[in-house]
């Protein structure tokens, strides 16, 4: 485990001893699971070899490793385990109580009925009329049968997006729940073909994410292949590699994967209400309401796009995320508290309001998370959903006549019957749009809302020319954008994006390879927290205020929206608002110079008083 709380493979050859190497690699300048992680070592070694140290007492733990670790053992290897007790106490208490979360985990997810198979791939191999052994048989074409059920007698509604072959209603609808549901590892938590959970297979590759259940695998090739694949050192999956009959049998994948994955999440009706045109001849500055507000992102953009700004109110619970949007913007954002705080009639006070914008949080609602409450329940996050409903329809209420834009995220991994609620409450399909079209980094994500030109990314990538002045920035869309263009000149790395799961945070992010007790040097380097802020579109340092961790800053960066997405959605709103030139677009400086904060303390103390409510 590295200081960064990453697993992370070494080589035996790296690794120093820690007895004679101590002074010479040890710093106390290390993080707190790095040292945590030194003194366990030491009060173990100072047991085994029986020195008189008082559990929890570092400083003389230090003290003697620092004194060449003196004993009075006459063992051979004073600091070698006991063959009666090989394994520490505290260690196996430890491993105790995490074999017991593992179990409890276990059960949880058992009840999760959304996690288990509708059906069993394997039992379809013994099916006498399977579909797909007509298909083979030539007596019918594979588009007119389910590939991911192996059903003909259900209507096909649409084809697979990434094989050839259809897929009926119900599948369909797995396959939109699952496909950006991704694990801890960044991989997909469900098979890509049917959708469903059950022995996953990964493909070797690691600019893809994609897994296949093995009942697929046997089903769609032949029985038993799937052992071949597990042997298979390394595996490219069948969208990794060229099509072969032998061996991909009836998986024969699409070249236009993606842009069909496009197409299955493109709504298939939006209702929006064009705003007059009569009440924006006069161009006036925007007034936005931004719930859920993170670090600011919605007024960097803004700023970027050099729409003029007359108010910011912004909500926001996580302090963290408070100050950066404080130090960052200075008095420009007003913040309001948290979003369960702020009543119907406070918010009428604040109108008019031209844009709401929020993203409530994602762990509750997603598939992901196996601890989810949902939507509704009272002690969970997904209820924060109908407070930005509410307070949205409060502002179309006390705006009366005059034109409110809105946009509402959310993750794609919820599952189907969240997604009809949201739906349903605002009144439209959300939109699916990945970041990996604008930037080294995927993180597909859906949008609700009535801002124009939002829905026609599909369009776009479909072949169709968008010739309209409120989208002048679909050129970004078709741009190879890589992942070195955003890194330091000076890392080492061969990746060309990287994954940004919010729920569990594994973007990869900056290690004390100093700190390490192993020579690394052959490692690729990981990525800076600045490296990962220019990722999401944010100048170096943006997050870098008050002294927040790096593994606190790159928490609050995977909750962020991406830049480049927002602006490509927030982008027509010039033609409605007041703008400045963009040429003089203000940089955000850095919080660590001086040039913001003088004098950190008393200069937040000021911008507080005057920029949050109390």
């Amino acid at each position: 485990m590295s200081p960064d709380k990453t697993r992370k493979k070494l080589p035996k050859d790296k690794l120093l001893g820690l007895v004679g190497a101590f002074n010479d690699n040890y710093i106390d300048l290390g993080g707190k699971f790095f040292k945590r992680g030194v003194l366990e070592a030491l009060q173990e070694m100072a047991v085994r070899a029986g020195v008189d140290v008082a559990e929890g007492d570092s400083v003389k733990l230090l003290s003697w490793a620092k004194h060449g670790f003196r004993t009075e053992s006459r063992r051979t290897n004073p600091w070698a385990p006991s063959v009666e007790n090989p394994i520490p106490e505290n260690v196996r208490r430890r491993l105790d109580r995490i074999k017991t979360q593992y179990l409890e985990a276990l059960l949880l997810l058992e009840s999760q009925t959304s996690l288990q198979p509708r059906f069993s791939r394997f039992a379809q191999l013994e099916n006498s009329g399977s579909a797909l052994k007509k298909v083979r048989e030539r007596k019918l074409s594979i588009q007119d049968v389910c590939v991911a059920c192996d059903s003909s007698s259900e209507d096909i509604v649409t084809q697979h997006p990434l094989i050839e072959g259809g897929l009926c209603q119900q599948c369909k609808d797995d396959i939109i729940e699952t496909m950006f549901a991704y694990g801890d590892d960044g991989t997909n938590a469900y098979c890509v073909i049917c959708g469903q959970a059950g022995e996953l297979i990964i493909c070797d590759n690691t600019d893809c994410n994609k897994c296949y259940c093995t009942g697929c695998i046997d089903v769609l090739i032949s029985p038993g292949t799937h052992k071949k694949v597990l042997a298979a050192d390394p595996w490219f999956c069948f969208i990794c590699t060229e099509y072969d009959p032998e061996r991909n049998g009836l998986i024969q994948p699409k070249l236009d994967w993606q842009q069909n994955v496009l197409k299955l999440f493109q709504p298939e009706k939006s209702i929006q209400l064009s705003p007059s045109s009569d009440d924006y001849r006069e161009k006036k500055p925007i007034r936005v309401l931004s719930l859920f507000d993170g670090i600011g992102t919605g007024r960097y953009v803004l700023d970027q796009l050099g729409i003029e700004v007359e108010a910011y109110y912004a909500s926001e619970m996580d302090h963290d995320a408070i100050n950066i949007s404080i130090v960052q913007h200075k008095c420009n954002v007003t913040h309001l508290g948290q979003i369960e705080e702020i009543s119907d009639a406070e918010v009428a006070k604040l109108c008019p309001v031209d844009l709401v914008i929020g993203g409530s949080p994602c762990i509750d609602p997603s598939l992901v998370s196996s601890g989810r409450k949902g939507l509704y329940d009272a002690t969970g996050t997904g209820r924060l959903f109908f407070d930005f409903f509410r307070l949205l329809k409060a502002v179309q209420l006390a705006n009366k006549e005059r034109h409110v834009f809105w946009l509402y995220e959310n993750v794609t991994s919820i599952p189907q019957e969240y997604k009809s609620i949201i739906t349903r409450f605002l009144q439209c399909e959300p939109a699916l749009i990945d970041s990996k079209y604008f930037s080294p980094q995927n993180q597909a994500r859906y949008f609700w809302g009535n801002i124009p030109g939002m829905y026609a990314v599909e369009e776009y990538w479909s072949g169709g020319e968008v010739d309209n002045p409120l989208q002048p920035h679909f050129h970004m869309l078709r741009q190879a954008v890589k992942l070195n263009s955003s890194l330091s000149s000076n890392l080492n790395q061969e990746i060309e994006t990287v994954s940004s799961n919010t729920m569990c945070n594994n973007l990869p992010s900056e290690s004390k390879d100093s700190l390490t007790p192993g020579n690394t040097s052959d490692d690729k380097d990981a990525l800076r927290v600045t490296d990962i802020e220019q990722v999401f579109g944010f100048p170096k340092h943006y997050t870098d205020t008050g002294n927040i961790p790096l593994g606190r800053r790159q928490q609050l960066l995977a909750k962020a929206w991406s830049v480049p997405i927002m602006k490509h959605i927030f982008m027509p709103l010039r033609n409605f608002f007041k703008t400045f030139s963009l040429p003089f677009v203000p940089q955000l400086s850095p919080a660590s110079t001086t040039d913001i904060l003088p004098d950190s303390s008393s200069s937040l103390t000021t911008c507080t008083n005057n920029c949050v409510r109390p």
